[in-house]
């Protein structure tokens, strides 16, 4: 009975395996095809936001039995079968392909194209997660969509990476978008930048003043009298004008010099003259010029938007021909460029820029207007200063001399005035600009108001119990973030033991300004202010020539760290003063976060100890090792092998970073990304080190608060401004790439090797 059974038994298995072996329709094995393929791959995407979209349920769909050619037809047709409920775009999205309702991104032939095509086109289109190709044409502004051209693989991923990011819901796809989905889809959400948050600015020194109880109080309050105080603005205009006339009525360029002279020695801050900078190099203080549209060549398109702002300002300041100063400034500005060209030439030693001349160096306006002489005449030792940027401002000189283009001169140096000047304008003119806004807003109060009364708000800060706790505890976490920096050193694959050594050096060498009692009663750039309440225009010039007094007054050789001087000290800002190895928070940087001694840890090391580690590294980034360990420019302090390697990884992140897609058809620029990428890997390995020595860290509770604080919500114009031409990474492109290249957080979120937030580990960054 039992030996029957077994002979059964065994027959059948036998049939089922020759079964198995012999080809079979009903063969459970994947087809082998490129639209198969293709599909698979947009499913496993689409599937993780609804588990109903299946490989074969989407072939179907199409159509397809999944062994046919791929088109980028078919691409886009598949992607909306298997994305068929992405959430209306909010401003932010939909703000990419637009500008000023116009489509920035016009489709030819557009009504020829299939019904389901064009429908998939303009769903995507609409969201900013599809841009079409170049075409021959597209020097008529118009881009196709090759719909019988064999869709590209990496372009698939491209768009479903762009798709995860829109749809935010998965931390190992794109963890900034699945911590910020909520505020970027807000129609109301404030717009922000990166680290800071303008409206806890304001906030917080609002509140802060109304606490005040000192002499600097008085101070604050006559300078706020003098801003709302109308009738007044329309008197001191007529001071204003006075300057504006003499610029206009110039007959010859010693005439125009006789006004900036007197400009310099009325408020000892020239539109045109620099400021004294504390960038001190081998000794030297270098200065430079001191707002940005004093340098064309840096803001090029920034200045060459603005011919719209001088036209109105000209009109409004009662110049004639308005337009033909408009014109004027186009034309000096080209005059500028080019003499900018040419001194970038003769200033090229190899592949390098000269950057610095002894002030003695600097050109003048054919002998009429000479910075070593104004710094001469006002009692400085001009031995012992230098210019920086020399190139664009010896252009600029160049330009301003050419008697024959004496209109175009005066034509930008008005352009300076009315920048430099417009808030002490009455209302009426202010509006007449579109630049006027109520003390009371919160934009207004900190773009005009918080400036001139920013030293007598933080005088007061300074003595207060909020200002040493807050000190006492960034104290502590700086000294901490510096040991645990050096246990990275020590580890270094790459640095040879003497490159360790001299690293280690410098680093103990680097010291932290919280703008704290140690510097003494020369901490600020100006002793506080005896500001009268109906002169707003004469408080403006009583701020500038008590900077001035007291730049000059930090020159003496007991100053250990000038460059705090140059700066408001309620600007939010960490910063690394590289020339002097020294890391900077200032006081808005505290009024900008929460109190760093209530903090939970994760809240302080996201707010305070990366910031502080990543400004340490700028220590140790392309420019910072140009410095040695004493601060002395030196390009081969940490020797040419460990130099070396340090370029070698230092260009791989440059490459990583170009490669970045920030927003939808936009990509990060390595080159000019590079020194803060390298601070942000550096700064969060220093952070994730020294958060292992902490007990039960919620590293969740980190990366989420790290990841909000880069949210970045601006308009159109300013992000792709930003995207080119700013020397951080943005947005997406500060996160992102930087959780990517982070063992822990890899490890925190589980990310697996075809998750977008995956990096091998070949290719991820390690350089300190």
């Amino acid at each position: 009975m039992k030996k029957r059974n077994l002979s059964i038994f065994t027959f059948v298995v036998l049939i089922g395996f020759l079964f198995s072996c012999s080809p079979s329709t009903t063969s459970s094995s994947e087809p082998i095809g490129e639209s198969y393929s293709m599909v698979k791959e947009i499913t496993r995407v689409a599937s993780k936001n609804d588990p109903s979209i299946t490989t074969n349920g989407l072939l179907s769909s199409l159509g397809l039995k999944g062994e046919e050619e791929f088109t980028y037809k078919t691409m886009i047709v598949a992607l909306r079968k298997a994305f068929p409920s992405l959430e209306e775009p909010s401003p932010y999205y939909e703000s990419y392909h637009q500008y000023e309702d116009n489509d920035l991104y016009p489709i030819k032939n557009y009504e020829k194209l299939p019904k389901d095509v064009q429908e998939a086109i303009a769903y995507f289109k609409n969201r900013s997660l599809f841009f079409p190709k170049e075409g021959s044409d597209a020097s008529s502004h118009y881009y196709y969509f090759p719909l019988e051209e064999k869709a590209d693989s990496e372009e698939l991923r491209t768009i479903l990476e762009r798709i995860q990011g829109y749809i935010g819901k998965n931390p190992e796809d794109d963890f900034y978008s699945y911590i910020n989905h909520d505020e970027l889809f807000s129609a109301n959400a404030a717009q922000r930048s990166n680290l800071v948050s303008t409206k806890a600015l304001v906030k917080s020194v609002k509140e802060f003043m109304a606490s005040i109880k000192d002499d600097n109080k008085k101070r604050i309050d006559s300078f706020l009298a003098s801003y709302r105080n109308e009738s007044k603005k329309e008197s001191d205009y007529s001071g204003l004008k006075t300057a504006i006339d003499n610029i206009k009525n110039a007959s010859s360029l010693p005439e125009l010099c006789s006004q900036l002279r007197t400009d310099f020695n009325q408020s000892h801050s020239s539109v045109l003259a620099p400021f004294l900078s504390v960038m001190r190099q081998n000794g030297n203080n270098a200065i430079y010029l001191a707002n940005r549209y004093a340098y064309p060549y840096a803001y090029k398109e920034t200045c060459l938007n603005d011919i719209s702002f001088l036209t109105s300002a000209l009109k409004v300041l009662d110049a004639v021909n308005a337009s033909e100063y408009a014109s004027n400034l186009r034309s000096f500005l080209s005059t500028y460029f080019s003499c900018l060209k040419n001194k970038i030439k003769e200033d090229q030693e190899g592949n390098e820029i000269i950057t610095n001349k002894p002030i003695g160096d600097s050109a003048s306006i054919n002998g009429c207007f000479s910075l070593k002489e104004l710094y001469e005449e006002e009692g400085y030792d001009v031995s012992k200063i230098s210019v920086y940027y020399a190139s664009e401002y010896d252009a600029l000189i160049e330009a301003l001399s050419k008697e024959d283009r004496l209109n175009d001169s005066k034509a930008y140096l008005l352009y300076l005035y009315g920048l430099n000047y417009s808030s002490c304008l009455p209302k009426n003119k202010q509006e007449a600009l579109g630049i006027y806004n109520d003390v009371g807003s919160e934009e207004s109060f900190y773009n005009y108001v918080i400036p001139y009364i920013a030293n007598e708000v933080a005088s007061s800060y300074r003595n207060s119990e909020e200002y040493q706790k807050n000190y006492n505890t960034l104290n502590e976490l700086f000294k901490n973030l510096k040991i645990t920096f050096e246990k990275r050193l020590d580890t270094s694959v790459w640095l040879d033991e003497a490159g360790k050594e001299k690293a280690k050096q410098k680093l103990k060498n680097t010291d932290m300004v919280l703008f704290d009692k140690d510097l003494g009663d020369n901490l600020y750039l100006f002793p506080p202010h005896e500001y009268e309440k109906d002169s707003l225009y004469r408080n403006m010039n009583i701020y500038r020539q008590e900077m001035m007094i007291s730049i000059k007054n930090s020159l003496s050789e007991s100053t250990t760290n000038p460059y705090l001087y140059s700066i408001n000290p309620l600007e939010a800002n960490a910063f690394n003063d590289i020339s002097n190895n020294t890391v900077c928070l200032t006081l808005g940087y505290l009024f900008s976060k929460e109190n760093a001694y209530s903090l939970s840890i994760e809240d302080l090391f996201a707010d305070f100890a990366f910031p502080l580690s990543h400004e340490i590294v700028h220590g140790f980034d392309e420019n910072g090792l140009m410095y040695d360990e004493n601060c002395n420019f030196n390009k081969d302090w940490l020797g040419k092998q460990n130099l070396a390697s340090f370029q070698t990884k230092s260009e791989k992140a440059s490459t990583f970073y170009s490669n970045f897609e920030e927003v939808p058809g936009f990509k990060e620029n390595g080159a000019i990304k590079i020194n803060e990428a390298i601070a942000d890997l550096g700064g969060l390995n220093i952070v994730t080190d020294y958060s292992e020595q902490q007990k039960n860290f919620d590293y969740k509770k980190f990366f989420s608060r790290l990841a909000r604080n880069n949210l970045y919500y601006v308009d159109l114009p300013t992000y792709y401004s930003y995207l080119k031409d700013d020397s951080h990474p943005i947005g997406r492109g500060r996160v992102n790439p930087l959780f990517m290249n982070s063992t822990k957080f890899l490890e925190t979120y589980q990310v697996k090797e075809n998750d977008y937030m995956h990096l091998s580990s070949e290719d991820s960054l390690n350089i300190w």
